[in-house]
């Protein structure tokens, strides 16, 4: 969830891929396409930060599904104040109390959006919003792209339509 970061591990995987046989490319190709990569990635670290230059204090904190979006949030100064589901695993279930505290938390917040996943069920997320009254769920690409007629088909598109998404608030 942080393109700087993804930007590090190319040549790596740059390196992995040079030595497999029978690529269609050869080791120049293959060191200009990581390059392009690169470029792009860092690129669309500038876009998102740029994205996310205007939100307000309260607009920086989130409260997503789970911790999907820990990279995200350091790598552009924002805060994940709570999670629905209390763990990094989606198997984890909240309970009744935490639900309570994390409703607390956004009221005092002023926080009326939680970041779901496309990917994943919504319904404790769903509910919570519901609680809240004037909160919302909008889901996010965070567990892998989206189909092909999505706007998440590739790493680049599921970033801009997040930091979009986010952004929007």
């Amino acid at each position: 969830m942080d393109p700087a970061r993804v930007a590090q591990v190319v040549p790596a995987i740059e390196a992995a891929l040079a030595g497999l046989e029978g690529l269609p490319v050869d080791a120049d190709e293959l060191a200009g396409c990581a390059a392009d990569y690169i470029e792009e990635l860092d690129g669309l670290t500038d876009e998102m930060a740029a994205d996310f230059a205007d939100l307000s204090p309260e607009q920086r904190r989130l409260v997503t599904n789970h911790e999907a979006l820990g990279y995200l949030a350091d790598a552009f100064d924002l805060e994940v104040i709570g999670t629905v589901i209390p763990s990094t695993s989606t198997l984890a279930e909240p309970n009744a109390r935490e639900l309570d505290e994390l409703a607390a938390t956004m009221e005092s917040a002023g926080v009326t959006r939680i970041y779901g996943e496309v990917t994943g069920a919504n319904e404790v997320a769903e509910a919570l919003a519901e609680r809240i009254g004037n909160a919302e769920v909008v889901s996010l690409y965070t567990e892998s792209l989206g189909p092909d007629d999505s706007d998440a088909v590739t790493y680049i598109d599921m970033m801009r339509t997040n930091a979009a998404l986010i952004s929007e608030t």
